[in-house]
């Protein structure tokens, strides 16, 4: 995790930004799962997996693609450091 947090990045020259999603309830978050958003409407499942995977160093068990530009990444364990999960995509 720490290498997505290091710099920008962007896939297909879109700037996205990946952040933890915290519930509207009292609940602890999950380790394992981050809420990406931004990203290209033509960004297929497979690459943003891979991309997430090739920064984390976690494999990444589900994607589920949202209908606004945003996704539900859930890893197989929690990757590097999850204290600050919230990095921003750029194409610098």
């Amino acid at each position: 995790m720490e290498r997505l947090l290091e710099k920008p990045h962007a896939i297909y020259g879109n700037a996205i930004t990946v952040v933890r999603q915290p519930p509207k309830k009292k609940l602890p978050l999950d380790p394992v799962k981050v809420h990406v958003q931004g990203i290209s409407e033509t960004t297929a499942e497979d690459c943003l997996r891979f991309y997430l995977e090739k920064f984390s160093d976690a494999e990444v068990v589900e994607v589920y693609l949202g209908y606004n530009n945003d996704a539900l990444a859930t890893f197989e364990h929690e990757p590097g450091n999850f204290e600050s999960v919230s990095f921003i995509f750029d194409d610098s």
